[in-house]
């Protein structure tokens, strides 16, 4: 069960940080002219 759990939230924060990254590129991109 918590091989499971474990799996699901590395994959889960994975992209979570993808999104992040992305989002912060965007936004930094948006700022600079």
């Amino acid at each position: 069960m918590e091989r499971t759990i474990k799996g699901l939230e590395s994959g889960e924060y994975r992209v979570y940080r993808q999104r992040l990254s992305n989002s912060v590129s965007f936004s930094i991109s948006l700022v600079t002219p």
